[in-house]
């Protein structure tokens, strides 16, 4: 899923989209395993583990098909993804394209 800048939802979005959903359903949340992380010593102050800056994402799951989304607010956006173009020509016009070669 692509958003508009400034329109990423956030975990907590996307759980309340879920709720309201027949055929769509949380597969996996890793915000859910935050209690979970570790904390180190660092000296004499304590900070969380570095998995606390990771990039936000969830996964959907909709008939059988898991969907990660990644990039949700209020962390960073996902990287940019840069999509090769594919043609799907006919036969007919493949032979005439590969002559101009």
């Amino acid at each position: 899923m692509l958003f508009a800048p400034g329109m990423r939802p956030t975990c907590d979005a996307i759980r309340s989209f879920v709720s309201r959903q027949h055929a769509v359903s949380l597969s996996h949340d890793p915000t859910e395993d935050a209690a979970l992380s570790l904390v180190v010593a660092d000296g004499e102050h304590l900070r969380a583990a570095e998995a606390d800056a990771a990039p936000l994402w969830v996964e959907l799951l909709r008939d059988g098909l898991t969907f990660d989304l990644h990039g949700l607010a209020p962390g960073p956006p996902a990287a940019r993804l840069t999509l090769p173009i594919v043609l799907i020509l006919p036969r007919r016009q493949m032979g005439a394209v590969s002559n101009r070669s």
